[in-house]
């Protein structure tokens, strides 16, 4: 099953917070996990200073403004600094998962 089609079934629901937690066919990649749940970001976001992928919900929760990484500023003056990461978003939700299903035979 590609992740794409759990992900329409997620976003249904409003709970959906962090990385995915889904059983994966091969190894994720590092630059693909968040840095703060350690999980497949889910709507990964991409810091300016360090270039560390977050989770969304991972990245809006943090109760400082310093980026977790390197420790710079990650809203300065109003603006954010880090921005929706597509090209990750995508390589992720191309991963194959196991079904929901698959260790009950």
């Amino acid at each position: 099953i590609l992740l794409q089609q759990l992900d329409t079934r997620e976003m249904a629901s409003s709970s959906a917070q962090g990385g995915y937690e889904h059983d994966f066919i091969d190894a994720v990649r590092d630059d693909l996990t968040c840095q703060i749940c350690q999980l497949p970001a889910r709507d990964p976001q991409q810091t300016t200073c360090c270039g560390k992928v977050y989770c969304k919900s991972c990245i809006n929760r943090l109760q400082s403004s310093d980026c977790p990484n390197c420790e710079c500023c990650l809203v300065s003056e109003g603006s954010k600094q880090y921005f929706p990461d597509k090209a990750s978003d995508r390589r992720i939700k191309l991963l194959k998962t196991k079904c929901d299903h698959h260790k009950k035979g």
